[in-house]
């Protein structure tokens, strides 16, 4: 029975003749197995050898842009939709998301001007304030994740990137 402060009147759930309230709700259904990310160790001499592979950029994706070295096409704060590399090869005058060859894989964003044999050479649009190839060389075509088609943020800078 309910004693002091009770949620329900005496003669509801808890009184005295119903001991617990009644199950108004149906069973739920018992959870799935869990997944698990790695093989249990029984698992693991029928699993095969396979290398791994790093993960592929999707079709389409955001990204948002940091820092002013593409000032003023692109601005810090910007937002960006991309098609992966493999979908939309880069071209000149084209925008290229990368990663850089020297700084650790960081991504970054950059004009490709000219294709070399050994990649892209890529500059930013705003140079006193860009580190691009002229710093760490061609961009090898490996790197290079996406080209910009798009700014869809902010709203009153929305605009196609694609060069003509």
């Amino acid at each position: 029975a309910c004693r002091g402060a009770c949620p329900w009147p005496e003669q509801g759930y808890l009184a005295e003749s119903s001991p617990q309230p009644p199950n108004h709700l149906p069973t739920p259904a018992p959870y799935p197995p869990p997944r698990h990310s790695r093989p249990r160790e029984n698992d693991k001499q029928d699993m095969p050898k396979q290398p791994l592979t790093p993960p592929q950029p999707r079709p389409l994706d955001a990204y948002a842009v940091e820092g002013d070295s593409m000032s003023p096409t692109l601005e810090h704060g910007d937002w960006l939709l991309a098609v992966a590399a493999r979908w939309l090869p880069p071209a000149p005058g084209r925008l290229i998301i990368f990663r850089e060859p020297r700084a650790g894989g960081r991504r970054s964003i950059k004009r490709a001007v000219a294709r070399e044999p050994d990649g892209w050479f890529a500059l930013g649009d705003n140079p006193p304030r860009s580190t691009d190839s002229r710093t760490y060389g061609p961009v090898p075509p490996e790197a290079i994740e996406a080209v910009v088609i798009a700014r869809y943020g902010p709203l009153p800078r929305l605009a196609w990137l694609l060069p003509r």
